[in-house]
């Protein structure tokens, strides 16, 4: 078993700063537009417009992350009022 776990561990390494971004990406998206903060619609979509930004900007180093990006960043930018269309604001 230890030497499935570590061939498993050696074949992944290079995977986990990818990993490692994607997740810290889609924890902020998530904190973002739970909006604990109560902001207004046009400060969460200003902020998540921001997050987006930065993710366009990175570089990406595998696949992997091409990946991911391309699934998380709406190709059009209309398509940011779908997740946002989804919250109350008070």
């Amino acid at each position: 078993m230890q030497l499935f776990l570590a061939k498993g561990l050696t074949e992944t390494a290079s995977l986990w700063s990818d990993v490692q971004q994607g997740y810290a990406w889609v924890h902020r998206a998530a904190h973002i537009l739970t909006n604990d903060e109560k902001q207004t619609a046009a400060q969460v979509r200003h902020t998540y417009e921001h997050l987006l930004t930065e993710m366009e900007q990175a570089p990406t180093s595998s696949e992997i992350l091409t990946a991911m990006l391309s699934t998380f960043r709406p190709r059009d930018h209309q398509l940011l009022a779908w997740p946002l269309s989804l919250l109350r604001f008070s």
